[in-house]
């Protein structure tokens, strides 16, 4: 088997690149996107009453259920951050691309895409157990290390609605 934190270096060095071929603006959406993610998440399971019972008996009841869930709602808001670009590109808007600056900015921040994502799809790993789930194992002690500093042990409470309102004002200054 491969130690989680190979595979979890591994794709963020893909993120990496990828991020490198489409661009610092494009990336950053994406980041946006894995935010909001996050917050849809935490405003479903803990501020709408009639979702947040639902959910916490699938979350209590049912965790292979609960993950898949979860995956399902972040892969969503993911690919559409994704696809947005894509999407706005055969709509006629275009968006820098030509640099050097500007694809090391997009190498970095496909970096913190590929941390974020990757990271975010650990932590509900984690919060699961890795019970029989793809034949995934309990993680080595480097990989135990890591998890505290994965996206879902600190984008959450207080920090992720700060990250929600400076993602939302850049969008409007920059973006817009």
């Amino acid at each position: 088997m491969v130690p989680l934190e190979t595979v979890f270096i591994g794709l963020v060095i893909f993120f990496s690149l990828v991020g490198a071929l489409r661009g610092w603006a494009k990336e950053l959406l994406v980041a946006f996107s894995v935010v909001l993610a996050r917050f849809v998440e935490l405003v479903l399971v803990d501020y709408m009453p009639v979702v947040k019972v639902s959910l916490g008996q699938v979350r209590n009841e049912e965790p292979k259920s609960w993950f898949y869930l979860r995956l399902g709602i972040f892969i969503t808001f993911v690919f559409f951050g994704y696809a947005t670009t894509t999407i706005s590109t055969a709509l006629g808007i275009k968006t820098r691309k030509d640099k050097l600056q500007d694809t090391l900015l997009g190498l970095f921040l496909g970096g913190i895409n590929g941390f974020l994502v990757v990271g975010m799809v650990w932590g509900f790993l984690e919060d699961l157990g890795y019970h029989g789930l793809w034949g995934i194992t309990a993680p080595t002690e480097r990989a135990a290390a890591l998890i505290s500093y994965l996206p879902l042990a600190w984008l959450a409470g207080p920090e992720l609605f700060i990250a929600v309102a400076v993602s939302f004002a850049f969008v409007l200054i920059v973006f817009i």
